[in-house]
């Protein structure tokens, strides 16, 4: 099993793929609970209750392991 806080605010999408080899059918189960008025905190840092995040996306680049990317 794998447990992993998300902080949202209002609601979240929680989407799940197989890999592309599979062939058969295969069913997936995904649980998500909320729990209200808990603080989010990110590296000792407690964050503003309107904090957002946002998704970065870097299109159409490679990358080697461990190299730098500018956001």
């Amino acid at each position: 099993m794998y447990y992993s806080r998300v902080p949202f605010q209002k609601s979240i999408r929680v989407t799940g793929r197989l890999a592309s080899t599979e062939t058969q059918s295969r069913t997936m189960w995904i649980i998500v609970r909320d729990a209200e008025n808990l603080p989010t905190n990110f590296q000792g840092l407690t964050l503003p209750t309107n904090a957002r995040l946002v998704l970065q996306k870097i299109e159409n680049r490679l990358y080697q392991a461990l190299d730098f990317v500018t956001v």
